[in-house]
């Protein structure tokens, strides 16, 4: 019984297979840059109504104080903490 030796890409085949693959990262590309646009904007939307449901309550409750710097820093805190991880994504 004889045994058969496995096949070894030519040169040609390695090559095609090269560019079909660095089409695909390509592609892979462009929809994550996509996707990351999207969540972008939806961060931005989110911190916009999140202002003006604030500003809403402001208006509405005169004699609510506050004066509380820490609030600040958490509403900046949530305003943000998101992106850092989008940056981060778009390093890779």
């Amino acid at each position: 019984m004889m045994m058969k030796m496995p096949r070894t890409k030519s040169i040609k085949t390695i090559e095609a297979e090269i560019s079909q693959t660095e089409e695909q990262l390509r592609r892979l590309k462009e929809r994550c840059d996509k996707v990351s646009q999207k969540l972008d904007a939806l961060y931005e939307l989110k911190k916009h109504r999140e202002q003006e449901e604030l500003l809403k309550l402001l208006i509405k409750v005169p004699e609510l104080k506050l004066r509380s710097s820490r609030f600040w820093k958490v509403m900046h805190k949530r305003n943000t903490a998101g992106r850092k991880s989008v940056k981060r994504m778009k390093e890779l």
